[in-house]
């Protein structure tokens, strides 16, 4: 009769390590997969993101969507569902009849539970604080192809002042921390996935942006951290 052999220790030493190796190799590599059909999702968020900003402005003598306008009759706004907003609007708020969907205002990988516009934020400088200031129009934009409309990010409001001095909390923008620790910003320091999000960057190291011709694309973080004049009309 012929004895059947089994596996040594030293075989089935080597086939575990072999196994360990190659998780080691594809596991980051599924990871980056994930992030990326993420990433895609939140890019198609930005594209309809623009797209009703460009709704609106064809529908308002070309003036863009302005942020914290008079709320009539007062209450929640439909994306910012928040109590400190109630007599004013912000602009996901003002386009959100454009969309019908709060959902295309939550990043898929964000793991933020901060309220106002969820996880889009919007340049103050081309959607303005109506209570202080007269709304812009398609003419008012000399380069409407490089300057920010919305980007994915946490404040409701934002502008270059988020690059150069974030004071942590929402007021950052995701992979721009550019060398600069997350838990010395002052006076809010940054922590847990908050911190991560500021140094890496949400989507593959950088961040989705709706420019205020209406085309979204993907920017590396390091990019935008060295063009704060992208959000300047």
């Amino acid at each position: 009769m012929k004895v059947k052999r089994g596996f040594t220790l030293i075989e089935l030493l080597v086939v575990i390590a072999i196994i360990a190796i190659l998780a080691a190799i594809l596991f980051p590599v599924f990871a980056r997969a994930r992030e990326k059909a993420r990433q895609t999702s939140c890019l198609s968020n930005t594209k309809q993101i623009g797209f009703a900003c460009m709704q609106y402005v064809q529908d308002y003598d070309e003036k863009y969507p302005p942020g914290l306008v008079g709320a009539d009759p007062a209450e929640q706004g439909p994306v910012s569902q928040s109590s400190y907003f109630t007599t004013y609007k912000l602009t996901a708020d003002t386009i959100y009849p454009y969309v019908m969907n709060v959902q295309i205002f939550r990043c898929p990988s964000s793991s933020s539970t901060s309220g106002y516009s969820g996880n889009y934020g919007f340049n103050r400088r081309l959607c303005v604080d109506a209570r202080s200031a007269s709304v812009l129009g398609l003419s008012d934009v000399q380069r409407p192809a490089e300057t920010v409309m919305c980007l994915d990010a946490g404040p409701y409001m934002g502008d270059e002042s988020y690059l150069t001095s974030p004071t942590g909390s929402f007021w950052y923008y995701p992979g721009t921390a550019g060398g600069r620790d997350p838990a010395s910003l002052s006076p809010y320091p940054l922590t847990g996935w908050s911190a991560g999000d500021f140094v890496n960057g949400r989507h593959n190291g950088g961040v989705n942006i709706a420019f205020a011709d209406g085309h979204s694309k993907w920017i590396a973080g390091s990019t935008l951290l060295g063009n704060p004049g992208w959000f300047i009309p």
